[in-house]
C-alpha cells in the first residue's frame, strides 16, 4: 500500500474515532478528541500520570474491540512514548487492565526494536523481508545493531574507507552513507562458525524503477577474501531475485508492523572503480557481464579522478518469454 493511500485510510479511521467519541460523550462537545495519552501538567517529581480524559477515551475505545479503533490506539502510543517520553512504568495496574497492558507492551517492544537502529543506520525503515537465505556455506540474515557497529569499525580499520573519504576519521553521518540500508542489506554469516563476515545488499535503482533494475553492493572483511564467499552470496541473491522470490517490505497501517509483497527484477547491476580488480573479479565469477566504462565518473580522495566499471546480469526468464 502506498504512503498516500495509508495516510488516507488512517485519516478515515481517526474520523471514525472522533465521531464515536462525540456520540458517546455529547457533554464533552468539541473536546471529545483522542490523539493519544498525554501527561497532565504537574510540577511534581513523582511519576507522572496521564490526563484523565485521555484515559477515559482510551479505555472506551479499547473496550469496543473495533479493528479501526485498535489501529488508532496502536499508532497513538508512538506519541505517548516518543513525544511524551513515557515508559511502561506509567501504565500501572491500577489504571490499565491486563489486556490493555499486553497491547501497550506489544507496541513498546516494536517501538524499542526500531529505535535502537537510528544511531547506526540511516536506512532503518523496516526489517529485511528476505532474511534467512542459505547457501552451501553462508546464511544471509538481517543486520543487527552490533553488525552495523562492526561494519563501521572495519571500514575504518581495514583501510578501504580511506579510499572514498580520505585519511581522516570520518564523522558518523559520513560513515552512514557507506553502510547498507537495513531493509536491503544482508549480514553474511558463516553457517559453521557463526562469524559475521561482511554484508551484501540488493536495492531498487530509483532512476530505473519502472525498468525493475536493482543494484548490488557489498563488503567482505579482509580475512575472508579469496575464498569465494562473496561470489556465493551474490549468485544466491541473484538467482532468488530472477526467480521472482525477492520481496519488498512496507509498513502497514499499524506503525512498526510490516508486511511484504513480491517484486519483479529484470536486471541487476553494480559499479566498481576500475582499479578495484578484486571486486571486478567477484562480479564476473557471480555471473555478471561488463556493460560499460564511465571515465572520470567520481573522485576518490588520495587517488584522484576514477573510471568506473559497470557490470550487470539480465533475468534469463525474460529472454525465454
Amino acid at each position: 500500500m502506498s504512503a498516500d493511500k495509508t495516510n488516507e485510510t488512517l485519516n478515515l479511521y481517526q474520523k471514525e474515532v472522533q465521531d464515536f467519541l462525540k456520540k458517546e460523550y455529547p457533554n464533552d462537545g468539541d473536546s471529545a478528541i483522542f490523539i493519544g495519552l498525554w501527561f497532565k501538567w504537574s510540577n511534581s517529581k513523582k511519576l507522572q500520570k496521564f490526563d484523565k480524559k485521555d484515559l477515559k477515551y482510551f479505555h472506551k475505545l479499547f473496550a469496543e474491540h473495533n479493528e479501526h479503533f485498535d489501529v488508532v490506539l496502536w499508532n497513538s502510543l508512538f506519541y505517548t512514548f516518543f513525544g511524551e517520553g513515557a515508559s511502561l512504568k506509567n501504565f500501572d495496574e491500577d489504571e490499565f487492565s491486563a489486556e490493555e497492558r499486553a497491547f501497550v507492551e506489544k507496541f513498546y517492544a516494536a517501538f524499542e526494536e526500531q529505535e535502537k537502529f537510528y544511531p547506526v543506520s540511516i536506512g532503518c525503515r523496516y526489517p529485511n523481508q528476505n532474511a534467512g537465505i542459505k547457501t552451501e556455506r553462508l546464511l544471509l540474515r538481517g543486520l543487527t545493531v552490533e553488525d552495523y557497529l562492526e561494519l563501521g569499525e572495519k571500514l575504518r580499520s581495514e583501510g578501504d574507507f580511506r579510499t572514498y573519504c580520505g585519511d581522516k576519521k570520518p564523522p558518523s553521518n559520513e560513515m552512514e552513507r557507506y553502510l547498507p540500508c537495513r531493509e536491503d542489506g544482508f549480514a553474511l554469516e558463516n553457517k559453521q562458525t557463526k562469524e559475521f563476515m561482511g554484508y551484501v545488499s540488493i536495492s531498487p535503482n530509483d532512476a530505473d524503477e519502472r525498468l525493475k533494475v536493482y543494484n548490488f553492493k557489498w563488503y567482505l572483511f579482509k580475512k575472508f577474501r579469496g575464498g569465494g564467499y562473496m561470489e556465493e552470496a551474490l549468485s544466491a541473491l541473484k538467482d532468488k531475485a530472477f526467480a521472482g522470490e525477492l520481496k519488498t517490505g512496507y509498513e502497514t497501517e499499524k506503525k512498526y508492523v510490516y508486511a511484504s509483497e513480491p517484486v519483479e527484477v529484470n536486471l541487476v547491476r553494480t559499479e566498481m572503480a576500475a582499479y578495484d580488480k578484486e571486486s571486478i573479479e567477484t562480479a564476473q565469477k557471480a555471473g555478471l557481464q561488463h556493460e560499460a566504462t564511465i571515465h572520470n565518473y567520481r573522485y576518490d580522495f588520495g587517488v584522484g579522478p576514477v573510471d568506473v566499471e559497470i557490470y550487470y546480469a539480465k533475468n534469463p526468464n525474460l529472454i525465454k518469454k
